[in-house]
């Protein structure tokens, strides 16, 4: 996933400056995680049920980011893993075992942006990344699930 935070404002990036002054932060960092529960977490995602139209619909996403107008790469089957295990994820933080197609469409621009290459021309009309992933998204078909 890419994530961005954007720029700390001036101040706050002097803050960042003077804590650092006698020692680095990372000295002081303890674990809040053992290995073995991270072990165990991910077992527990593995559980996480994902009805076949959502496998359908994460494919579809992203074999349609290979085939965008402004599109130089597409994503690879790797994004696809990416977004199932990503959308596996989010559904058990929010306490569910099972995901929503919100959860894919919430999560596609962060997982598949790093994954296509657009087009100069592209790039030169102010088409990004993240908005021919939004167009993509917004192309296909939701999937109707049974029982959510």
């Amino acid at each position: 996933m890419r994530l961005s935070m954007g720029y700390p404002r001036n101040e706050e990036e002097v803050e960042i400056i003077n804590k650092q002054i006698e020692k680095h932060p990372i000295d002081t960092i303890t674990p809040v995680i053992r290995a073995d529960e991270i072990e165990s977490l991910q077992k527990e995602i593995t559980r996480i049920h994902m009805d076949d139209s959502l496998k359908d619909y994460i494919v579809e996403i992203v074999s349609r980011t290979r085939e965008h107008k402004g599109v130089y790469l597409g994503a690879s089957p790797r994004g696809s893993l990416a977004l199932f295990k990503t959308s596996k994820a989010f559904a058990a933080l929010n306490g569910r075992e099972f995901v929503f197609p919100d959860d894919i469409k919430a999560l596609s621009v962060s997982v598949l942006i790093h994954r296509l290459i657009s087009k100069p021309e592209a790039r030169i009309k102010g088409v990004t990344p993240d908005k021919i992933i939004k167009e993509v998204v917004e192309s296909v078909a939701v999937p109707t699930v049974e029982g959510i």
